[in-house]
């Protein structure tokens, strides 16, 4: 099957933070996913009504106060895009709620950031009506190896699970650990000079979505 290569984009504008290790994540991040080599590890998702949750610690969170609604946007959008392209993992797949809207619920709702994953997904698809979650926990992430020193090398690390919703329970149908990813992918581990926390934090995320949402669709690898 012929395809083009997708351009896959994190569209949706928050405002700018200011603070000590803060980063605003307005700016778009971009890369591709080609489906033709590379199979999907996970195939449940067509014909499925699909949401995206994000969960991060606190410690975390105050460092980086976006990065739960940036992580979760950027991954929909992603697989938004490559739907467009008619990939067969995800035919018929419908995206009715917002990430935001998801993140919103967790910051409404702050017990849920403590109960079993299983035990939310049921109360948010009695709401939302989805059958599939996409669960996301980040581990880790900095954009600089070490505090306080001029040079920037991203990471980011952590776990993705996909979380079956049916006649009011849930449960867990894929699950991953140690997804990492850094950026630049090729800079040394020490860092690299002339970038910045902006520039790192949005590249480190891009990054870690891409590898995300490449478990759900067929896609040709690169190095680049």
């Amino acid at each position: 099957m012929n395809r083009l290569p997708l351009l896959l984009a994190l569209l949706f504008p928050l405002p700018a933070l200011t603070g000590c290790n803060i980063i605003g994540a307005g700016a778009v991040l971009a890369d591709k996913i080609v489906p033709s080599k590379t199979d999907a590890q996970y195939k449940g998702l067509a014909g499925q009504s699909v949401g995206v949750m994000v969960w991060c610690d606190r410690g975390i969170r105050i460092d980086y106060p976006a990065i739960q609604i940036d992580c979760a946007t950027s991954i929909q959008n992603k697989l938004s895009t490559a739907q467009k392209a008619d990939v067969k993992e995800l035919k018929d797949t419908k995206f009715p709620v917002p990430a935001p809207s998801i993140a919103r619920y967790q910051f409404d709702n702050p017990q849920s950031q403590s109960r079993p994953i299983t035990e939310v997904a049921p109360h948010l698809a009695n709401k939302t009506g989805l059958t599939r979650l996409i669960y996301v926990e980040i581990d880790g992430f900095s954009t600089r190896p070490a505090p306080g020193v001029e040079l920037f090398r991203g990471s980011m690390t952590g776990s993705v699970h996909v979380i079956d919703i049916k006649d009011g329970k849930a449960r867990a149908v894929y699950d991953e650990s140690d997804v990492h990813a850094a950026f630049p992918k090729k800079s040394p581990e020490e860092g690299s000079p002339n970038l910045d926390d902006q520039k790192v934090y949005m590249g480190t995320m891009n990054e870690f979505t891409t590898q995300i949402a490449r478990r759900f669709v067929s896609y040709e690898d690169d190095d680049d």
